[in-house]
């Protein structure tokens, strides 16, 4: 029954993802469209706009549209898109592993300080640069070049503010999320081995210990043999190798899928180890069809978003920086 069950969700889920991916690509086409095309468009357009018809369109107007509601549009735009995606990513919970600093907080020198503490001191520090190149911006008439410097450095500020507030909020944490969607990729094939062992008669403990060395490289290996050990060293039953609350083998591993599934896998082992062996081959199916299915998503889209990566990253800057410039030759033109 259990085995018929996964079954129909695996095959109902491919199905609503198949018809997902079709029915996204319009729906990511206008978001690349509204998101990178209209804004790059509209840098080239603005200066145009606000020097030759200054008397009917006020730079209130392009603030409120541009840097306002357009976001707003989007943002809500983007989130209906994608709260009719079918389950098939899991989102890796970086706040089940211990130590880990919470959001908003990272660790310096040994020591846990709120985000905004750094992020303070690199606008300050950046500022104090600015008035050091441009000294006269204090002074009751300043040098307009260096007023046009201090106001560089005003740009840089707030920008070097937010970019240092993202990385020290993110650098601790990337790199075990990226674990984290490691090891759960990893599980399906530490399932099929672990099963596999499992329905040749072997122990328990025995089984683990082989199918942590079919799987020697792996992080997923580790929790194999600490879950042994346990049994081999306290005796421990197979539930309790795993969810000890001291030393159980899961904890290591802050996934929720992870978790969840072994918790289901130890619950099967209850009513025999054949009945454990059937659920981690079946499991184990379902989440390499789940692989398979994220694979389609990513395949599908993967011109739009690097596309959209590409225009973000690299063009819209280059753009920005030639609309400024002929901004600037216009006006001395005139």
């Amino acid at each position: 029954l259990f085995d018929e069950i996964i079954k129909v969700i695996l095959d109902g889920t491919v199905d609503r993802t198949k018809k997902y991916v079709s029915n996204l690509q319009t729906p990511v086409m206008i978001i690349h469209a509204m998101g990178v095309l209209l804004p790059v468009m509209g840098l080239v357009l603005f200066p145009i706009i606000i020097i030759f018809m200054s008397d009917t369109v006020k730079p209130i107007f392009l603030f409120l549209g541009y840097d306002v509601f357009l976001p707003i549009a989007l943002w809500y735009f983007i989130t209906k898109t994608l709260s009719n995606k079918p389950p098939t990513f899991s989102q890796p919970d970086v706040s089940l592993v211990r130590g880990l600093p919470k959001l908003g907080e990272t660790k310096l020198w040994d020591r846990v300080v709120p985000v905004i503490l750094p992020s303070i001191g690199v606008v300050v520090l950046t500022l104090l640069v600015g008035l050091l190149m441009a000294p006269s911006i204090l002074s009751d008439s300043p040098d307009p070049s260096q007023s046009m410097t201090f106001s560089v450095f005003i740009i840089m500020a707030a920008s070097f503010g937010i970019a240092s507030y993202c990385w020290f909020d993110s650098k601790d944490k990337i790199g075990i999320r990226n674990d984290i969607e490691k090891i759960e990729d990893e599980f399906s094939v530490a399932l099929f081995q672990l099963g596999n062992q499992i329905s040749s008669g072997k122990p328990i403990e025995t089984s683990m210990d082989g199918a942590a060395e079919n799987l020697t490289g792996m992080k997923i290996a580790t929790m194999f043999n600490d879950a042994s050990g346990n049994i081999k060293r306290f005796g421990f039953t197979f539930d309790q190798a795993l969810f000890d609350k001291k030393v159980g083998a899961v904890w290591k591993y802050p996934s929720k899928l992870v978790r969840s599934i072994m918790k289901v896998v130890s619950d099967s082992s209850k009513k025999g180890m054949k009945a454990a062996s059937s659920t981690m081959m079946t499991i184990s199916r379902y989440l390499k069809g789940m692989h398979d299915v994220k694979g389609d998503v990513r395949e599908s889209l993967g011109e739009t978003t690097s596309s959209m990566s590409f225009l973000a990253t690299f063009l819209a800057p280059m753009i920005s920086g030639l609309t400024v410039t002929m901004a600037i030759i216009i006006l001395q033109i005139l």
